[in-house]
């Protein structure tokens, strides 16, 4: 039987309003993922603070378009452009879109 953590998430929109989400993130997901940043995707107000993803580019790496932290132990360089592999934050955009 697979366990589930439920993370609450604010999301702001353009018209100022605040739109209420919430991430229910497996267990092993979790598990499976090292965070140095304490796992700051998954607190409230995070949408602004994350690295924003381009596109997946299969279930363990996603191009990013925008990113917010330099030295993320899950964020590495490719040429010219940086891939996220935190397992964590890929099931957001997997399952949210975001």
């Amino acid at each position: 039987m697979k366990h589930f953590l439920l993370y609450y998430v604010y999301i702001y929109s353009i018209t100022a309003k605040v739109i209420f989400m919430k991430f229910e993130i497996s267990s092993d997901i979790i598990n499976k993922t090292q965070c140095d940043k304490d796992f700051m995707c998954l607190k409230e107000n995070s949408v602004e603070k994350i690295c924003q993803i381009k596109k997946c580019l299969d279930s363990d790496y996603c191009l990013l378009k925008e990113s917010k932290f330099g030295n993320c132990i899950n964020r590495f360089s490719f040429g010219f452009s940086e891939i996220c592999k935190c397992p964590t934050r890929i099931e957001i955009h997997n399952k949210y879109g975001i």
